[in-house]
């Protein structure tokens, strides 16, 4: 329960971080998201006793909803998008090893960019109900793989800060 709370902890305070940031630095194009770093460490890192699924899903859905609400979307799309891809990535952990920074790269990559798909699905399927644009939703979803990059170099970093 404590590691999960620690989880939780580490990914506000890196939302909030990097929110902060690209607030005083006037970046407006668009930010990684540093949590997906901290559930793949949350799926993959070795450990004593090994993760459940239960255990990395509520991680994802808490941090998920914390995204909500930072980047003021709808909440529960991000929430659904990383329970939905946290599944896969547990799936995927079964079955996989990291144990580089390069392999890490890569699921970053593969995960940021799955979450976003799912997210971007999601919005468009409830465009009209949220009275959003569906033209809107295509065009930001021009900057998937671009996130995707992002997110992905920060991975590797943020699991070694996370082992310590």
């Amino acid at each position: 329960m404590f590691r999960a709370l620690a989880y939780i902890l580490l990914g506000w305070l890196m939302i909030a971080m990097v929110g902060s940031l690209g607030h005083q630095f006037h970046i407006t194009a668009v930010l990684p998201t540093t949590t997906i770093g901290l559930l793949i460490h949350v799926a993959f890192a070795p450990r004593r006793s090994p993760s459940t699924l239960g255990f990395g899903l509520v991680i994802a859905v808490v941090l998920g909803y914390l995204e909500d609400l930072h980047q003021g979307g709808p909440t529960g799309i991000t929430s659904l998008a990383f329970g939905g891809a946290y599944i896969a990535l547990y799936a995927s952990s079964l079955r996989l090893s990291l144990t580089s920074w390069q392999s890490r790269l890569v699921v970053g990559f593969m995960f940021a960019l799955g979450v976003d798909l799912l997210a971007g699905l999601g919005l468009l399927v409830l465009a009209e109900p949220l009275g959003l644009s569906r033209g809107a939703v295509m065009s930001g979803m021009k900057l998937v793989p671009w996130r995707a990059l992002e997110t992905a170099l920060l991975v590797h970093p943020i699991w070694s800060m996370v082992e310590g």
